[in-house]
């Protein structure tokens, strides 16, 4: 009854006696009641949690959920079932049982830590004219994941001189499918550094405003338009457009209802553009490049060797490279730059049931790893890509243990990568995760959010951290984390 209701309320039950191993002179073994716990696990993916059992010095571990499986035999030696054989190692921080299974290791806890309690302000671009609905229970739709990442009130969040800029949609939340051309977004600036989130000004922005995307010297891009002219524009520090280029040209009888979704980067010298289609594949996926100083368009790429584009959904920069995430064909795709040679493609396994893969990545020089998000149907993952994979590299999963979650955003701070992500579920909760970026392992330091999908996270000088809550329009900023 209890664990159930520390089920239920996960997110404020602290529980008082936390359960622990005592020895047992008389069977000469440690023992545990039997209880249910949270499993940490690099063995499996997906969230999993387990039933312990165990009489005299036999213990027997019933894994559930993707991880299922049963491993049993004696606490102080061998405990084997499937194709896993585990011993007992060094205690995690917080766990009461950790097992090291050859390659793998699966961590048990039986108390997770209360939520913390950062400060955190919020900013209402504009007050919503309806509730946006998750993407399983929206009426009419039967999509998830990444797919529905582009939805929401607002594009965008992106740093421009001193101050952050916020794209609102205004009443459109349907921004690959706008067809409402004659209505004004809005490009609303916050100084980064006041102790109350404000509007500073705003300025009219283009209709059908789809995503926005910083620029490392001044000013910002956003890509906007209806799926059959999709533009890509240029704008200085105070919202002005200063250059215009197209991405999108087709007949106009192509359709302008399409669920095309794009995406920004820009460099020292170019503007990446990717585009998705979400409807059909008769128009791939495509990576546009344009020269950062005239918007002149360079490339139009819809495949490097046998790797073809279909679905693209994010990008970053690292080292000499580009990496490219395709949730359709569940990859990472890097290329080197300027040439945009040297292919390589990472598939992800996602995990069993899973609507899609590979999401926004954050790239991690001091460890030299890509933090790549992998939302799925039974709880998204973060995986963990080097710089130039190969066949013989083996590449790690982490799965957040508390509850499924689907991670999309995330930031270094310090010693952690933050982590935003969203339950698919009716309430779609967001949480913000902390990982240890030395370990690759999930903290229990975590905080509600707010509600939907996470986005566009970034840290500011003052190591406050930004995040724009689409399906709400709404910006974050969280303070002294580390207090």
């Amino acid at each position: 009854m209890r664990r159930a209701l520390c089920i239920v309320l996960v997110a404020a039950c602290d529980l008082s006696d936390p359960i622990s191993f005592r020895f047992d002179g008389a069977a000469s073994c440690d023992q545990l009641d039997d209880v249910s716990l949270w499993v940490d696990s690099t063995c499996s993916q997906g969230h999993c949690e387990a039933r312990y059992t165990q009489e005299q010095c036999e213990a027997t571990i019933d894994l559930m959920g993707p991880c299922a499986a049963r491993l049993a035999g004696p606490i102080d030696g061998v405990m084997s079932g499937g194709d896993l054989s585990c011993r007992r190692g060094p205690l995690r921080p917080d766990a009461i049982l950790s097992l090291e299974c050859g390659a793998c290791t699966m961590d048990f806890y039986s108390q997770l830590r209360p939520p913390a309690n950062p400060d955190i302000r919020h900013l209402q671009l504009h007050s919503p004219p309806e509730q946006f609905y998750s993407p399983r229970t929206r009426p009419g739709r039967a999509v998830f994941g990444s797919f529905d990442h582009g939805y929401g009130w607002a594009a965008g969040l992106v740093r421009a001189g001193a101050r952050m800029v916020a794209g609102s949609r205004e009443h459109q939340y349907l921004t690959k499918t706008c067809t409402t051309t004659d209505i004004a977004s809005r490009f609303l600036f916050i100084d980064t550094d006041a102790p109350m989130l404000a509007v500073t000004a705003s300025v009219a922005g283009p209709p059908c405003l789809q995503h926005m995307g910083g620029d490392p010297v001044s000013g910002f891009y956003a890509t906007y338009g209806p799926a059959n002219a999709i533009r890509l524009g240029k704008f200085d520090d105070r919202g002005a457009r200063i250059a215009e280029a197209i991405v999108v040209a087709r007949p106009h009888t192509a359709t302008t209802t399409e669920d095309i979704s794009t995406a920004v980067l820009a460099d020292e010298a170019r503007v990446y553009v990717l585009v998705a289609n979400f409807e059909s594949f008769d128009f791939g996926g495509q990576l546009v490049v344009f020269d950062r100083s005239d918007l002149r368009e360079i490339a139009r790429i819809t495949s490097f060797g046998t790797t073809i584009l279909r679905r693209p959904v994010a990008m970053t920069r690292f080292r000499d490279r580009l990496a490219i995430a395709d949730p359709s064909a569940q990859s990472v795709v890097t290329l080197t730059v300027p040439d945009l040679g040297s292919p390589t493609s990472v598939a992800l396994n996602s995990p069993p049931l899973s609507s899609d893969a590979a999401g926004p990545m954050t790239w991690d020089e001091r460890e030299a790893l890509l933090f790549t998000s992998a939302p799925g149907g039974l709880g998204g993952e973060i995986w963990l890509i080097p710089p130039r994979p190969s066949d013989s590299d083996r590449l790690e999963h982490r799965t957040y243990y508390q509850e499924p979650v689907n991670p999309w955003s995330s930031v270094i701070d310090g010693e952690y990568l933050m982590i935003g992500a969203y339950r698919e579920d009716v309430e779609t909760k967001a949480v913000m995760l902390e990982m240890d970026r030395a370990t690759r392992r999930y903290t229990q330091r975590r905080f509600t959010i707010g509600h939907g999908i996470v986005v566009d996270m970034t840290r500011d000088e003052r190591g406050h951290i930004w995040a724009l809550m689409p399906w709400d329009d709404l910006v974050i900023r969280v303070d002294d984390l580390r207090r």
